[in-house]
């Protein structure tokens, strides 16, 4: 089913458990802010720390949760370890010679064991949060679909920059850190997988449409004017979320076991024989990469009714303030909003008809500091979408 709003598009993601939505991209500004990967080949390879040094600190992290017995015990089986022509001499050799044929020796290690291979749910376990400043009147709908279109542009704007490689180098302080978290920010999925997960990245080309949840239901948005690299309008934008809006009122909220949002929850093992389920049907597998190949999900969420009408969060009280933490982690239950989620989606925004605002990261694609990084600036622009 696809209906026309002025000529742009939402569609409904449709199948026998979905429903859904529809696509758009933007002009390059000429705009030269200086190269974003400009200190890329200047930034050192990651070093691999002298065995002695890697030994003493591991006695020292390992002292508190040791009783005197053991401690000695374990400071033996170290000796033994690190001594000349020993084990630990061989493995540190194999590591230094690794380190030399890589720009980073531990990268591929870690994203495999620290994240794809982890079987407990990404939800809490894995995924970190970010809480906004309250939004005031959101209690009314106008306003808060206003800043939420105002608030995808902007997102799309700084896409853009990262996709043509002018926004300036990601730093700290004056020195320059690796860039390539940013890029794989948006557009970008986790897969789940039986044992081990896999991830997919989409090219600018494949990738010109966000999904927005409301009421447990996914819609497919546009953000390009039709055969056109030129962005949408927020008025125009603004005009699809209302037809969101309209097309999954309060009384077409699926029954709970028919949340498919949920099963990305659930263990990594769980949720890939479901999602194997799923995708066995066709429309079930083009809604599900729809979600995937989008650039992020925007999240309406239903307020809180446990949170009082207030726009201060230094007034929340500690019930308050758990609630409102725990909704970025995981939607609050299923009573709430975790069913409005793809906790896969590398970058989600949640949205609250309370104003209670903020960011959900899949860690496997970026660490903090390029994820800070864009919900500062994004932050920046907060104040001028109110």
């Amino acid at each position: 089913m696809l209906l026309l709003i002025d000529a742009h598009a939402v569609r409904r993601l449709t199948s026998a458990t979905f429903q859904s939505l529809k696509t758009l991209k933007m002009a390059s500004s000429g705009r030269k802010l200086g190269s974003m990967t400009r200190f890329q080949h200047t930034l050192p390879n990651l070093p691999v720390p002298p065995l002695q040094q890697t030994m003493d600190k591991y006695l020292r992290a390992v002292g508190p949760l040791l009783n005197h017995e053991e401690m000695e015990t374990t400071r033996k089986y170290v000796e033994e370890f690190r001594k000349s022509g020993g084990t630990g001499e061989v493995l540190q050799n194999l590591l230094e010679k690794r380190a030399k044929e890589k720009t980073n020796w531990l990268s591929n290690w870690w994203l495999h064991v620290a994240y794809l291979a982890y079987r407990l749910p990404v939800v809490v376990h894995v995924s970190p949060a970010t809480m906004f400043p309250l939004m005031p009147h959101f209690d009314r709908t106008e306003v808060r679909l206003k800043f939420t279109s105002n608030y995808m542009r902007k997102l799309m704007q700084w896409k853009h920059l990262v996709d043509t490689d002018v926004l300036p180098p990601l730093k700290v302080g004056n020195k320059p850190v690796c860039s390539s978290g940013r890029q794989k920010m948006t557009s970008s999925c986790r897969v789940p997988r039986p044992q081990i997960d896999g991830q997919v990245m989409y090219k600018p080309h494949e990738s010109r449409h966000m999904v927005v949840a409301h009421n447990c239901q996914f819609f497919e948005v546009d953000m390009f004017q039709p055969n056109s690299n030129s962005l949408l309008s927020p008025p125009q934008l603004y005009r699809q979320l209302e037809e969101v809006i309209a097309m999954s009122p309060d009384t077409t909220i699926p029954p709970v076991n028919e949340r498919v949002g949920l099963l990305t929850s659930n263990d990594r093992d769980t949720w890939a024989e479901a999602r194997q389920r799923l995708t066995a049907d066709n429309m079930n597998m083009k809604s599900i990469e729809s979600i995937q190949s989008c650039v992020a999900m925007i999240c309406l969420d239903q307020p809180n009714p446990n949170i009082r009408d207030i726009h201060d969060i230094a007034m929340y009280n500690d019930d308050e303030m758990s609630i409102a933490c725990t909704r970025g982690l995981h939607g609050n239950g299923v009573a709430r909003n975790s069913g409005n989620r793809w906790f896969d989606k590398t970058m989600q925004f949640y949205i609250g008809g309370d104003g209670g605002c903020g960011s959900v990261l899949e860690h496997s694609f970026a660490d903090g500091l390029p994820a800070i990084d864009l919900v500062d600036t994004l932050l920046d622009y907060w104040e001028g979408c109110e």
